[in-house]
């Protein structure tokens, strides 16, 4: 039985892949700048990949408040 349409999922998910893109350009141009230990490397867990989730996690938060305050 298919699921009804839920306009709301599809704004947390367009709230989702907004913030996800716009923090992963902004650990783009901060990396550089970044100290060595706080640099992604590719295909391994460490402070930088955190470092970027924390950033995409930060403007997510900041998204839904700013969008909960305009409701």
């Amino acid at each position: 039985m298919a699921r009804p349409y839920r306009p709301g999922l599809a704004n947390r998910l367009a709230e989702m892949l907004a913030a996800i893109l716009a923090g992963n350009i902004l650990f783009l141009f901060l990396e550089p700048h970044l100290p060595r230990v706080l640099q992604h490397r590719l295909f391994r867990t460490d402070w930088g990949l955190a470092m970027d989730f924390a950033l995409c996690a930060g403007l997510y938060g900041l998204i839904r408040l700013l969008r909960r305050r305009q409701a």
